[in-house]
């Protein structure tokens, strides 16, 4: 950097300075976004990392999806990695403490706000951001809430667009008040919906509700469906649906690769093979990634994997491959680890 170029950044950041810091760094002097496991492997991979810290998210799907599901495991996946990871939920749909303890989160660790009204809550997301007290905050869902004027009109009244401008004016202002020295993850949950008098050869049309000019403010956009069933069959009772095989479908991502896929196992019921209702299957998730960036190595029927520490491991068929790797939670981090550090290093 030539000294002209040195003078003109110190002249502007003694103007523009502030709260002591300047403004205007070069790239090579910004910090990195620090990033927060979803608690799936294959979506972190997908998501180039995990979830960005200081950015906002928009997960969005149909009803009943897996929305809330993969919000709540990636609450208890970091609340596992850090005693201090809080959450502050706004609930403008019901937040259920037990599905959530059920889910693995420690609900004493989550700060819920009871509100439909959109103004109220964008407030206190912004008076939370500002406090710099929570690793996570979660709007649940846009569509739940009504802003003020739409909430004192008359049923008959209209009020085209009002959470639409609010929503972009949120975040607007939201920008002004992330901390590096704590970076939260911004989740937005929205409904999928048809669009009304749209076209397409491949379908109907959809859309999520609150305009277009949002999808701008994110960073990513993650498009959450069943992709099928998990049954199994009870006596007495046939084939049960005890969970679902949930994709990820990053429809924006500045931080890799647009238009990525993942899936993850959730189970909504016990299960004969051992999950439990709340519970992915972490541990198919993170051997089909590790198998197939060759952390874990495939030899026929043979599966072989060696430790940091030299320590080797083999198993004949994948059933006991699973079984040490659910056992062993060390040998499982470590495996997680190595997979995706390999998965999203760049050339």
């Amino acid at each position: 950097m030539n000294d002209e170029l040195k003078s003109f950044m110190a002249k502007m950041n003694k103007q523009l300075e502030k709260d002591n810091k300047p403004l205007l760094i070069t790239a090579s002097a910004m910090p990195p976004i620090k990033k927060f496991t979803s608690g799936l492997l294959a979506l972190d991979v997908a998501l180039g990392g995990g979830w960005p810290g200081n950015k906002w998210v928009e997960v969005y799907g149909k009803e009943s999806n897996g929305k809330t599901s993969i919000i709540l495991n990636t609450i208890a996946s970091n609340q596992a990695l850090d005693p201090n990871f809080t959450t502050f939920w706004v609930a403008s749909e019901y937040f259920d403490p037990d599905w959530a303890t059920q889910n693995g989160v420690d609900v004493s660790r989550v700060v819920v706000f009871d509100t439909n009204n959109m103004e109220t809550a964008y407030q206190m997301v912004i008076d939370a951001a500002a406090s710099h007290q929570f690793d996570c905050i979660v709007i649940d869902s846009y569509p739940a809430m009504a802003a003020g004027e739409e909430i004192e009109k008359d049923m008959d009244q209209n009020s085209m667009a009002l959470g639409a401008r609010r929503t972009g004016q949120f975040f607007r202002k939201i920008e002004g008040y992330y901390s590096q020295e704590r970076p939260y993850i911004g989740f937005f949950v929205n409904q999928l919906r048809d669009a009304i008098g749209s076209f397409s050869p491949y379908g109907t049309p959809t859309t999520t509700p609150g305009g277009k000019a949002k999808n701008y403010f994110f960073y990513q956009r993650v498009l959450i469906s069943r992709d099928e069933f998990i049954e199994e069959k009870v006596e007495g009772q046939g084939k049960v649906k005890v969970g679902q095989t949930n994709k990820y479908l990053l429809e924006k991502n500045k931080a890799a690769a647009p238009k990525s896929v993942a899936m993850g196992d959730f189970y909504f019921l016990d299960s004969e093979k051992g999950f439990h209702a709340g519970e992915f299957d972490t541990v198919k998730d993170i051997i089909t990634m590790a198998v197939l960036f060759k952390v874990i190595k495939r030899a026929g029927a043979w599966f072989s994997y060696v430790t940091l520490d030299g320590e080797e491991f083999k198993w004949q068929g994948r059933d006991p491959m699973v079984e040490e790797i659910r056992s062993n939670l060390d040998l499982k981090e470590e495996i997680f680890k190595i997979t995706l550090e390999i998965a999203t290093t760049k050339d």
